[in-house]
Parts: C-alpha cells; sequence; structure tokens
C-alpha cells in the first residue's frame, strides 16, 4: 500500500472555545507520513491515529509544530510509527473529563521510536503533560523514548498508566517541571501484581501494598 505524505500545511481554527475547535488531521487504518513544516494551531486534537487492525501500519510524525493545540498526538493500538524532532507548545489543561492537555499520548501503541521532541508548557500548568504512556508492553518490539526536552511547569512531564514494561526511557531532559515522572494508581497496581510474580511476596504483604496504594486504612 503507497504511503500517503503530508508535508506544509497549516491546521487553524479562530476564535472558537477548545471543545469545538475540532482535529486537523484524523488517521484509521492508514499509513501515513506526516512531515516536513506541517503547522497545527488552536485545535483540540492536532493527530489523532487509530489502527484496529493486525498488519503494521507506520505513522511517521517528523518535522512538524503544535502550538496550542490540546492534545497534540495520539496514537492509539499504532505499531512502528516514529515521532521525531516536533516542536509542542501545550496549554494549559482543567480538571474534569478530557479536559487536560498533553503533547504526545502513546495509547497501547508498539515499537514506537520518540525521540528529539520538545515540550513546552506555560508558566501555570495544572492537568498538563508533556507524554502520557498506556499500556505500552508489546513484547515482540519495546517502544523508545530518547532525547527528549521537557521544559516548563508540567503538572506531571510524564505520566504513566498501567503496563509499561516494554517501553524504553533514555537521556530524556526535564527542566522546571512540578513532576518529572509521574505513576498513576493504575500504574502502581500493576507494579505491585509485578513484585508478587517477581519476589514471591505474601498475599498479606500484597494487600496491604494494594490498600496502601487505594488510600483504605
Amino acid at each position: 500500500t503507497p504511503t500517503m505524505v503530508i508535508h506544509q500545511n497549516l491546521f487553524t481554527t479562530e476564535n472558537l472555545t477548545a471543545d469545538n475547535r475540532g482535529t486537523g488531521i484524523r488517521i484509521t487504518n492508514d499509513k501515513v507520513n506526516i512531515e516536513s513544516t506541517n503547522v497545527f494551531q488552536n485545535l483540540f486534537k492536532g493527530i489523532d491515529a487509530y489502527n484496529l487492525l493486525t498488519t503494521i501500519k507506520g505513522i511517521k510524525v517528523i518535522g512538524n509544530t503544535f502550538v496550542n493545540v490540546a492534545k497534540g498526538v495520539t496514537l492509539n493500538n499504532v505499531v512502528g510509527g516514529k515521532v521525531e524532532n516536533n516542536s509542542f507548545t501545550i496549554p494549559t489543561g482543567n480538571s474534569g473529563t478530557d479536559n487536560d492537555t498533553y503533547g504526545l499520548t502513546l495509547y497501547e501503541a508498539k515499537a514506537v521510536n520518540v525521540k528529539d521532541n520538545t515540550f513546552y508548557a506555560t508558566t501555570s500548568a495544572p492537568y498538563t503533560r508533556g507524554f502520557v504512556a498506556y499500556k505500552c508492553s508489546y513484547t515482540g518490539y519495546q517502544t523508545n523514548v530518547t532525547n527528549n526536552l521537557f521544559e516548563g511547569n508540567f503538572s506531571e512531564a510524564t505520566l504513566f498508566s498501567d503496563n509499561n514494561r516494554f517501553l524504553q526511557m533514555q537521556c530524556n531532559a526535564y527542566n522546571g517541571c512540578q513532576k518529572d515522572w509521574y505513576f498513576d494508581d493504575q500504574a502502581k497496581l500493576f507494579q505491585t501484581v509485578s513484585r508478587i510474580q517477581v519476589e514471591g511476596k505474601s498475599v498479606d504483604e500484597v494487600l496491604s501494598e494494594l490498600l496502601n496504594i487505594l488510600e483504605i486504612k
């Protein structure tokens, strides 16, 4: 299947509330290269990609700029993609369902390379994240996150959720973030279950740890 190439475009909206700003590019079960100075500006979502097939549908996001985009790049179940040399300037998020903001989320993505990106947060940035990893646990080829810069007052510059055992984090830089790395309750529960398997902990020990994670006294 030929690869679609998208380059040198401006995706933007004006004078709309955040939830009405729409999506720049939505991809379903296709192989696309989004590269070479595309600009995404004032959108709810920049790139929203889904791979619902078992075959590899690589998506490359290289050399683009995201400005005031609530959810910059979202890769759902994408296999073999690249997110490299992009710049994300991320607006402040809010509490409530789907009101948080982020530069990049990998949701059950597999064998994706995330490299040489810059993530910038505003001066006051609650509910604002640079990179979110959810269940990147594919055992065939790991997902690599290397040489990225996270700068600004992120609430959590990098958020881990659930099982990310095959996610490799290396040589990333953090400057001025409230939290560089944050493991949510789903990630902590998975870590505890893993310790049962690896360390042979007793049921009482594990139950105590789980209750502490859930803040049940």
